[in-house]
């Protein structure tokens, strides 16, 4: 018997929906399967959700904070190292400018120390020590010769410190010019800084000709104020140190009072007009309180130091680093 058309029909139907069921099974088992599981995939489309904006929108803005973090540290690394470089430059030129100084200064001494030593009349006095016919005229002239003996190893020390200082402060003045000229900096033109400056130099010359007797005369006055010392009276590097402060802070009232220090330098009639403005401002270094405070620590670290050298000397002085002895020993 044949199928009628409505048979053939549902017959299709039946085929159409058993050929779906298994697909329907597999989704319907994953249904269940993320529904069993729903919180992990939950956390994992958050997890997928939070990457792709980190990689997509975050991220490039982080790479480039960073980036412009960098650059800047970078840049503030080179203006660091720019600004050691000048600062380790400018140390080794001021370093250079004070060799070269105390080099000039050394060949000054020379005929400063000529003339300092013909300030003193050691050897009169020694000559008076040994023709003295008593016990009276021989303490008497032993007093006078320790009062020379002490200006000349007081004046010698003070005299060194006051060269030297001189010298630093118009070779400070004279870098300073010379590395503007070379700079172009300078306002001087045609060689003129050059004469200036050797004018400015050459003023040194005004104290190691003068100087001599200014500090001599000085220091001897301050000795005479201040020895109480006896020939038989027992002395230390203590002792003699706190000696030495006391003449220094004389003659500093003596030399460096009511602005006597401008009178280091020559006067301005001098010859010297080239150097007068360089002059004009060595005479305020030499008159400002930061200078005196200066050379005040200067002379107290000689004053502290002078013992100590001249028991190094050996002889007789080398009982001093023992402890005490008489200053006749001496």
């Amino acid at each position: 018997e044949s199928e009628g058309p409505r048979d053939r029909t549902c017959t299709a139907r039946a085929f159409c929906v058993n050929d779906l069921l298994p697909g329907k099974m597999v989704v319907q088992r994953i249904w269940n399967f993320i529904s069993r599981h729903r919180k992990k995939f939950i956390f994992t489309g958050i997890l997928a959700g939070g990457a792709y904006y980190f990689l997509k929108v975050k991220l490039p803005k982080v790479q480039e904070d960073f980036f412009e973090s960098l650059m800047k540290e970078l840049a503030a690394g080179a203006a660091s190292s720019n600004g050691q470089a000048e600062e380790q430059q400018r140390r080794a030129s001021f370093q250079k400018h004070q060799e070269v100084s105390d080099s000039y200064a050394r060949k000054g001494l020379r005929s400063f120390l000529a003339r300092h030593q013909g300030c003193f009349k050691i050897d009169q006095c020694h000559a008076k020590v040994k023709a003295a016919s008593d016990s009276e005229m021989k303490v008497a002239a032993f007093k006078e010769l320790q009062v020379e003996c002490l200006s000349l190893l007081a004046s010698a020390a003070y005299s060194l410190n006051v060269v030297l200082m001189l010298h630093r402060v118009q070779f400070n003045i004279a870098g300073r010019e010379a590395a503007a000229s070379q700079s172009g900096e300078s306002a001087e033109a045609n060689g003129e800084p050059s004469a200036a400056m050797q004018e400015l130099i050459s003023s040194t010359d005004f104290f190691l000709e003068k100087g001599p007797a200014m500090v001599v005369d000085a220091t001897r006055k301050a000795v005479q104020e201040t020895t109480s010392l006896q020939p038989e009276t027992a002395v230390s590097t203590s002792s003699l140190s706190s000696f030495f402060k006391e003449v220094f802070q004389k003659v500093e009232k003596d030399i460096w009072a009511d602005s006597k220090g401008s009178f280091l330098l020559p006067p301005d009639a001098a010859g010297l007009a080239k150097a007068k403005p360089f002059l004009d401002e060595a005479r305020d270094y030499l008159e400002s309180p930061q200078l005196l405070h200066v050379f005040r620590s200067v002379s107290n670290v000689t004053a502290e130091r002078l013992p100590q050298e001249l028991a190094k000397t050996g002889g007789k002085a080398s009982a001093l680093k023992e402890g005490t002895v008489p200053l006749a020993t001496l």
